[in-house]
Formats: structure tokens, sequence, C-alpha cells
């Protein structure tokens, strides 16, 4: 009687390269428009970038989706990881219009670039925390609680930041 041992290794370069860290990037450059001037002018480079971005991420999802077999069961990990980046785009979006709308509707310029410098900060935090998150999950174990904790983070986070920014408006 014998016994055939294998033993696999995932070469997880291919991945870094072509998925993790072209989303991270494009995650990145979302974060940008919290730096650009909060001027009329620049409202359309603003939304261009986060749509441009998030239109990126969606094929960057697609031809990953495309990679995985069709019949597995359950989430893979790098779908967490690409839903939980476009989850974040998503709120830049969001919260950026929500801000034009304080800076140029209501016109309360001051509290729009207020608003600004404090997404300018928290959403790097609160997207390393995320990555973080997403990189503790990546045995591929309870993926589906991994990304309920990683939405109520984000959500959790932004929903007080939004909370608080309605009450000085």
């Amino acid at each position: 009687r014998g016994k055939l041992v294998m033993t696999l290794k995932r070469d997880w370069t291919r991945y870094l390269q072509t998925t993790i860290l072209p989303e991270i990037f494009l995650i990145l450059i979302s974060f940008t428009v919290f730096w650009m001037p909060r001027a009329q002018p620049f409202a359309m480079p603003r939304v261009a970038t986060n749509l441009i971005s998030f239109l990126t991420l969606m094929t960057l999802s697609i031809n990953t989706a495309s990679m995985l077999p069709a019949d597995r069961a359950g989430m893979a990990w790098i779908e967490l990881f690409a839903d939980s980046m476009q989850m974040q785009n998503s709120l830049i979006l969001f919260l950026n219009v929500f801000v034009d709308w304080v800076y140029c509707t209501l016109d309360l310029k001051e509290l729009g670039e207020k608003m600004t410098n404090e997404l300018a900060g928290l959403f790097p935090l609160m997207g390393s925390v995320v990555v973080l998150m997403c990189f503790a999950g990546r045995s591929g174990e309870n993926l589906e609680r991994v990304q309920t904790l990683v939405r109520l983070w984000m959500f959790g986070v932004q929903s007080t930041w939004i909370y608080y920014s309605i009450r000085r408006v």
C-alpha cells in the first residue's frame, strides 16, 4: 500500500500584480478628490476622477471573476477584496457629492473646506483598516463574516461622520 503526499504552493504574485495593487492604487486615486480644491470649477474633475476609478475597479472585478471557477461554493477572498474596494469608492463618491452640496448649494464654504479636510484624513485611515481586515481573512474561511465586519466598519465610521456633519449644517 502506498501513500501519495502532495504539497501545493500558490504563487500569489500574479494576483498581487494584476488585481490587488491596481485596486489599491485606484482607491488611492479616488482619495485624491479630497485633496483637490473645493472651488466650483474643480467639481467635475473630482467627480470624474472618482467615477473613472470606480469604472476601472468594476472592470478589474469582472476580469477577476472570469478567472475564478464558475461552480465554486461561496465567495473567494479576491472577491471580498474587490467588493471592499468598490464599497470604499462608492462611499468616496457619495461623500464628495455631499460635501459639494454643502459647499456650493448651501454656500457654507468654510464648513465644506473643513469637511473636505476631515475626509482627507479619515478615508486613508478607514481604507488602511479595510485592507488589513481583508488580509486578516485571507485564509478563505468565514469570508461572509469578514465581509460583514468590513461593511460594518466602513458604514459605522462614515455614518458617525455623516451624523456629525449633518448636525453642523
